[in-house]
């Protein structure tokens, strides 16, 4: 895609799709924060293509709340961590169908602990990534 952002797992309906640039990524995680190079591009449907809501920056997982208010103002974007994530098996990826109807896994799933992960047959994440903020265009989601 154009200026190295792709999209991430576009098999999977979404509500909101995240169009994301690792080379930014990294920049954020080592060298600091630039406005003008977000992580992620975020999308919705919109017909046949998509529509631009808003952006994603983000921030290494060992950063303070100073630290994160100082990268972008919590009181105009709050930042979050996705914690206790089971990853689904990958042998689960071979089939759409069950990457759609198998709920239990993923950042809203319904697998919270690393007991119940592993019998699932998961993968146990404590944090998944670094640091997020979204930063919309919009006051919510399609609403001006």
């Amino acid at each position: 895609m154009q200026d190295g952002f792709e999209i991430r797992f576009p098999n999977i309906r979404q509500k909101i799709y995240h169009f994301s640039n690792r080379t930014n990524a990294v920049y954020s995680a080592r060298v600091g924060f630039d406005p003008l190079r977000p992580t992620s591009l975020l999308y919705e449907r919109d017909g046949a293509g998509y529509k631009l809501l808003g952006v994603m920056y983000t921030a290494p997982r060992y950063y303070n709340e100073a630290e994160l208010d100082s990268r972008f103002p919590i009181s105009v974007a709050p930042w979050h961590l996705h914690t206790n994530i089971c990853i689904r098996p990958p042998a689960s990826y071979q089939h759409r169908k069950s990457l759609v109807e198998d709920r239990r896994f993923g950042p809203n799933g319904s697998i919270a602990t690393e007991e119940a992960c592993t019998a699932a047959g998961g993968t146990f994440q404590p944090v998944l990534y670094g640091w997020m903020t979204h930063v919309d265009f919009y006051d919510s989601y399609g609403q001006e």
